[in-house]
Formats: structure tokens, C-alpha cells, sequence
């Protein structure tokens, strides 16, 4: 019965994602763990690896964006996923 459903929260990938979906449903900040964050996306090479070596390479030309950079990493954002049936 859709009343016993579990709530399933999505996280967007997009730029747009607030534009697309309004505002978020759940916001965690995980700067208490930030640092195990970044080991984890190390770890996953083949899904970050671009990534990584990106962000990496700026904040060596501009340790400034560790501010900007790390505000955006410490805030994982999700979205209530609607389920149909």
C-alpha cells in the first residue's frame, strides 16, 4: 500500500537541479567529515577521477577556493523522489 512506502531521497547531478526541482527537500552538512568525503571520492577513481585532479588543480593555483569549493562539498542536497503505483 502506498501509505507503507519508505521515502526515497534522490540527489541531483545537474547545475540546475534547484532551477528544475525548487528546492531541495533535505540538506546535510557533513563538514565534521569532509576530509573521509574527499578520501571516498579519491577511492572511486573511474566516477571522480576528472573530477578530482579539476578541484585539486585549482585549489593549488588558488588555495582562496577551498572556501567556495568546500562550501560546496560540505552541503549534500536531496530531493524526495516520487514513487508512482
Amino acid at each position: 500500500p502506498p501509505e507503507e512506502r519508505p521515502v526515497v531521497y534522490g540527489s541531483a547531478v545537474t547545475r540546475d537541479a534547484v532551477d528544475a526541482l525548487g528546492p531541495p527537500d533535505l540538506v546535510n552538512d557533513v563538514t565534521s567529515v569532509l576530509d573521509v568525503k574527499l578520501a571516498a571520492m579519491r577511492a572511486h577513481r573511474s566516477q571522480t577521477e576528472s573530477m578530482m585532479e579539476q578541484i585539486e588543480g585549482q585549489l593549488h593555483v588558488d588555495p582562496g577556493l577551498k572556501d567556495g569549493l568546500g562550501a560546496l562539498l560540505r552541503r549534500e542536497q536531496f530531493w524526495i523522489v516520487p514513487i508512482a503505483g
